[in-house]
């Protein structure tokens, strides 16, 4: 009986002993589950951080190469494009498109709207090299920078959009309807249309048209004062119709008429090529300038601060 009582004793701590140990191993093991999901979350956090950090790292690289490159970019694509023409009676080339946007502490965003008079990249075979208005000596001294560098003197600070629109000139139906969206976007205080020379004789009443329609485009949904320039080779037909669009789309009318008949305007003798030769001199520039500046002072749109 003794015997038995013994041997019920030794198996029953032996049990008790067994379950210890297995309570002890599964505590261990939780322990360690645990430890191994704790350390998981740390290591795919530590991905995350490290992810988050390198598109941060990545982004700023980009904006950085953008803001070194793309000015250079702009530049050489607007030099390399196809030529149109811009003369009177004889052919000239000119990039389709052109654009220059030249910022200055902004205190009026002015879009400047024209042909070869007012942008053209360099055309060595006709014996043009600049990337500015056509037959002047320089940038400073197109009418563009001509009429900022006046308005900068007056106390004005502009944010200026240059664009070549020859091929709306040429052809105003054949354009895509988004064309000026761009300029659209750029939400001016002020638009400078100063164009015409391209414009076909069969497609001047249609010219005149879609003139008048850009023209209320752009005051309506932009709000800006539009100013509207004549042309700047004799042209009675286009004069009245421009005119007359101008009036009817609220614009602001100048006209060049008194620049006519005056080859001292005109770049004569200063180049090889006819075409670029009779473009605006730095006179020419000096003097349009002087026209659009006293247009928009007339206009209430600059006052002498």
């Amino acid at each position: 009986m003794g015997c038995k009582f013994f041997c019920f004793l030794h198996d029953t701590i032996n049990c008790r002993l067994i379950l210890r140990k297995k309570q002890i191993l599964s505590t261990e093991r939780e322990k360690s589950v645990i430890m191994i999901h704790k350390e998981n979350i740390s290591i795919r956090n530590l991905r995350r951080g490290i992810k988050v950090i390198m598109l941060i790292v990545t982004r700023k690289i980009i904006t950085i190469v953008l803001s070194v490159f793309l000015p250079i970019l702009t530049m050489f694509s607007a030099s390399c494009g196809s030529r149109l023409s811009d003369k009177p009676d004889e052919n000239l080339t000119e990039p389709e498109t052109q654009v220059l946007v030249k910022e200055i502490n902004c205190d009026m965003k002015i879009l400047f709207l024209g042909n070869s008079i007012t942008l053209h990249s360099p055309a060595p075979d006709i014996g043009w090299t600049g990337n500015w208005g056509m037959a002047a000596s320089s940038e400073e001294n197109d009418y563009v920078h001509k009429l900022c560098s006046m308005l900068t003197a007056a106390g004005y600070n502009p944010i200026i959009r240059i664009r070549n629109v020859a091929d709306f000139e040429r052809d105003p139906a054949g354009i895509s309807p988004d064309y000026f969206d761009d300029d659209l976007a750029f939400m001016p205080d002020v638009v400078i249309f100063r164009m015409c020379e391209n414009t076909p004789a069969e497609q001047q009443e249609a010219f005149a048209a879609a003139y008048e329609e850009r023209i209320c485009r752009f005051r309506a949904d932009t709000d800006c004062a539009v100013i509207a320039v004549g042309p700047f080779w004799e042209n009675n037909t286009m004069e009245n119709l421009m005119r007359d669009a101008a009036d009817r789309g609220g614009a602001v009318w100048l006209s060049l008429s008194s620049l006519h008949g005056d080859i001292t305007y005109q770049a004569i003798g200063q180049f090889e090529h006819s075409g670029v030769a009779s473009h605006p001199s730095d006179k020419g520039m000096q003097a349009i300038a002087d026209i659009i500046f006293e247009g928009m002072k007339s206009a209430g749109l600059i006052a002498e601060k």
